[in-house]
């Protein structure tokens, strides 16, 4: 496809080494390394981008303006008198949820990212370690 793609149908079909030619033509450098899937969706998003115009002015200034995204927002809420358990290095370790607090052995946390930091000592995110997601 040497003039390019004219369609997302011609994304649709097109190899490996097709995408990635179809990259370096779009873009003028060096196609990152990602599956195919994800290329084909990046350069379709890009060829009708440049044939719709892309965004409008005030739908950018509506992005620029929205509150950045909280995660804690995204986690199912976690009930007084829940438990979570984790297995972490053939010892079970578990949390108690309380009013407010977290409690492991003994010591009341604010956040279940402590608790991990104390288990693994390293940094986690808390509710990824307990297996805690997102609705």
């Amino acid at each position: 496809m040497a003039k390019g793609a004219q369609s997302v149908a011609d994304i649709d079909v097109m190899t490996v080494h097709e995408l990635r030619e179809e990259w370096q033509r779009i873009h003028r450098n060096a196609p990152p390394r990602l599956p195919a899937d994800l290329m084909r969706l990046a350069l379709a998003y890009e060829l009708q981008r440049k044939r719709e115009g892309g965004l409008s002015r005030g739908v950018k200034a509506q992005l620029r303006r929205a509150p950045s995204a909280d995660a804690s927002a995204t986690l199912p809420a976690l009930k007084p008198g829940a438990c979570l358990v984790r297995e972490w290095h053939g010892t079970t370790r578990s949390v108690a949820v309380t009013d407010g607090a977290y409690l492991y052995e003994g010591k009341s946390y604010r956040s279940l990212s402590a608790i991990a930091h104390e288990i693994t000592g390293t940094k986690w995110s808390g509710p990824r370690f307990f297996g805690v997601r997102g609705s």
